[in-house]
């Protein structure tokens, strides 16, 4: 028995050598027949022979002679992925270092050799009689159903490594993994943002309908709240940003969306749907608006579920014209349904609209433009609570600069504690209250109520206060408009018989209206 050097795992150590005839000869592999593609799984099962076979082959792998061990890699090389179980039971069980080597060399390619053979099966199952085991099927089957163009982007993923990394994530749960995984696809498709010019556009890969279906579809396993995409580094474009975004760009993904005869466009909608049911934030609420709009053409009022959920959310500075926005559509586009939801807005103090030069008293907060939208779809005039109007009185406006609640403080003693942009206007409006002031001397005795200024918070807190009262009559427990029948007007008396009284009244004139009739 001789010695050789032999290298595995970056370790040297001797392998003993012995010639043919001191090792048994590995067996031949056995000429597997090519699988005919049918829907039905069982059909990619392993012959028992062909098992057996492979099972010896791999045991091969730890023959002391270094030519059968070449040859046995070679031959399970051959079987591909028919030795698939024999190679991973091997992996658990076998010490052997050069063994788990050589298996993981040869698993990857027969591993896509099998992924190949059953898609090829899960595409041929066309009416989805069978269960297939793929990784996340299940998971996305719930959502998107078990069609033929769900089996189809669900297959075109599965050929995309990333593509089957996210299934897998979402099959777990994982919020970790999942946020690190929707990241590398956004890098994958927007490029590196710290590389700039032609070599990041080149670093760019246009992401196909399918990746993009599942990576939508992995966001839309967890809220906005509960997952934020993971970008490495950091900058400005990636602090909120989401699939949905390549989804607007995406000129294949639109396509196969808006398409009335494309089989595929059903899918995308469900997936999009479901992105847009787990929005919970002001910018995520936003955009499935915005996208809701998109599809849901012909029937807005499906689109604004996500502006009522943007009521409830407490605005910021930076986030409030997007509710303010929500506020005006869900004015112009809804109706008395969404009285409810509107209300829940009543304690945003957020400042929505500051007056010009030619009205500086007009500073509205959210909650005023949102007592105003509901009165107004109540058929309620906002004046009747205390509000002033600035514009038409004889249509219903529904923006933030159509009803205010007036300050009747000199400008400098109303604006003068607030700063920025608003310090500007302070100048302007004290000059127009001394315009007001007339030339004639002031009496000596003065009304102490005349004199008393109402600020526009005690209007406010009154207005408020009423519509509390109001609403205890007017909106029910599901914040809807209490339907109140109008009083009929009373028309019996125009079918009355004539009293005796009234007929005596009557006769006197007719008969002097008889000569003159003759008389002509």
């Amino acid at each position: 028995m001789r010695f050789t050097a032999a290298m595995v795992l970056g370790s040297v150590f001797l392998v003993p050598v012995c010639s043919a005839q001191e090792s048994n000869p590995a067996p031949k592999a056995p000429t597997a027949a090519a699988v005919q593609v049918s829907g039905d799984p069982k059909t990619l099962d392993v012959p028992t022979p062909i098992a057996v076979q492979a099972k010896a082959l791999v045991a091969q792998l730890a023959n002391p002679v270094y030519k059968e061990r070449e040859l046995a890699q070679r031959d399970i090389a051959k079987l591909g992925r028919l030795a698939l179980p024999a190679m991973r039971e091997a992996l658990a069980t076998s010490t052997e270092a050069e063994v788990a080597v050589r298996i993981d060399q040869l698993l990857p390619r027969a591993e896509i050799e099998d992924m190949t053979a059953r898609v090829a099966c899960f595409l041929a199952d066309a009416e989805g009689k069978y269960e297939h085991t793929l990784p996340g099927w299940e998971k996305f089957k719930s959502v998107a159903g078990n069609e033929k163009s769900s089996r189809k982007i669900f297959a075109e993923a599965l050929k995309n490594q990333l593509s089957q990394s996210m299934l897998l994530a979402a099959e777990r749960m994982s919020i970790d993994e999942s946020s690190l995984l929707l990241g590398q696809f956004v890098m994958k498709i927007n490029g590196n943002p710290y590389q700039r010019g032609d070599r990041n556009e080149e670093a760019r890969t246009p992401p196909k309908t399918g990746e993009l279906a599942v990576a939508l579809f992995l966001e839309g396993q967890f809220s906005d709240k509960r997952m934020s995409i993971q970008m490495p580094g950091q900058f400005g474009w990636g602090s909120y940003y989401s699939v949905m975004n390549g989804v607007y760009g995406n000129a294949d993904f639109n396509n196969a969306l808006n398409s009335t005869k494309g089989e595929t466009s059903e899918t995308l909608r469900k997936l999009i749907v479901q992105w847009m049911d787990t929005r919970e934030t002001m910018n995520g609420l936003n955009t499935a608006y915005s996208m809701a709009n998109n599809f849901y053409r012909s029937n807005q009022k499906q689109a604004l579920k996500y502006a009522a959920k943007m009521m409830a959310i407490p605005s910021t500075q930076n986030d409030y014209h997007q509710k303010q926005g929500a506020l005006q559509n869900l004015g112009t586009q809804g109706g008395a349904d969404y009285l409810g939801l509107i209300a829940k807005c009543f304690d945003d103090t957020s400042k929505v609209w500051y007056g010009q030069s030619n009205n500086p008293d007009v500073d509205v907060e959210l909650r005023d433009q949102g007592l105003a939208t509901v009165l107004q779809l109540a058929d309620v005039k906002p004046e009747e609570f205390g509000m002033s109007r600035n514009g038409d009185a004889k249509q219903k406006l529904y923006n933030a600069q159509s009803f205010y609640f007036k300050d009747d403080r000199p400008a400098a003693e109303r604006l003068g504690n607030v700063g920025g942009r608003i310090q500007a206007r302070v100048a302007v409006a004290v000059v127009k209250d001394a315009e007001k002031k007339p030339d004639a001397k002031e009496p000596d005795k003065k009304d102490p109520k005349k004199d008393e200024k109402i600020t526009s918070d005690d209007r406010r807190k009154v207005a408020f206060k009423k519509y509390e009262e109001w609403a205890k009559t007017n909106i029910d427990k599901d914040g809807k408009l209490i339907k109140k029948d109008k009083p009929k007007k009373d028309d019996t008396k125009k079918h009355e018989e004539p009293t005796a009284a009234e007929d005596a009244a009557k006769k006197p004139a007719e008969a002097t209206e008889q000569p003159k009739k003759e008389k002509k």
